[in-house]
């Protein structure tokens, strides 16, 4: 049996080599777009982004600084799929211009459901939005990892890091997989589906 110091590795290479792989699917693709579907780029972008920060820092040992940037990367991964599925041009000149205020996480991801006829994501959310809340904020739960009895220091465990690296990689796929919806990209669509089958 492996042990936790091996699992963390090869989480880590995994979760390097699925965003090394979207940055390539990514990469130059060229198809003539709108302002939505930039919009929504952009968000995928900035979950991309996010991804190889976590991965980063975990692999530095920064294990608190990784789980504080989980929040922000659903937030990006969360408005990029609602604005994908229910967005239009008139929004996202309104996000352009900084005059749009989004509705709510868990507004935002009953909509998705209703559209994918599940419960998928508002599942995520009411498991999740607590902690994430926290970790991002320095709650309970942040806090809880770096006290001890007789010191202060991170106590993530490689456990957690990778639960961690396996939901942010989720989260990078499920939005460029909805981008890949949005722009219409048969191929994108059948290599996000690939990897978040193999999850």
């Amino acid at each position: 049996m492996q042990n936790e110091s091996t699992d963390i590795k090869i989480a880590l290479r995994l979760a390097i080599e699925q965003t090394n792989n979207v940055a390539d699917w990514l990469d130059g693709l060229t198809v003539d777009i709108g302002l939505l579907e930039k919009v929504v780029g952009a968000y995928v972008l900035i979950t991309k982004e996010h991804q190889h920060s976590i991965i980063n820092l975990i692999e530095d040992n920064r294990r608190i600084s990784a789980a504080a940037l989980v929040r922000p990367q659903y937030d990006a991964m969360v408005r990029g799929t609602w604005l994908a599925f229910k967005g239009n041009e008139v929004i996202a000149n309104k996000i352009y211009k900084d005059e749009y205020k989004f509705k709510g996480l868990e507004k935002m991801c009953k909509q998705i459901d209703v559209l994918l006829t599940d419960d998928f994501f508002s599942r995520v959310h009411k498991n999740n939005i607590n902690a994430l809340h926290s970790y991002t904020h320095g709650g309970w739960h942040m806090l809880s990892r770096c006290l001890d009895e007789n010191y202060i220091a991170s106590s993530f465990t490689d456990s957690e890091m990778i639960e961690i690296l396996n939901a942010t990689t989720m989260n990078m796929l499920m939005i460029v997989l909805a981008y890949a919806v949005r722009i219409d990209d048969e191929i994108l669509m059948k290599k996000a589906k690939r990897e978040i089958i193999q999850k």
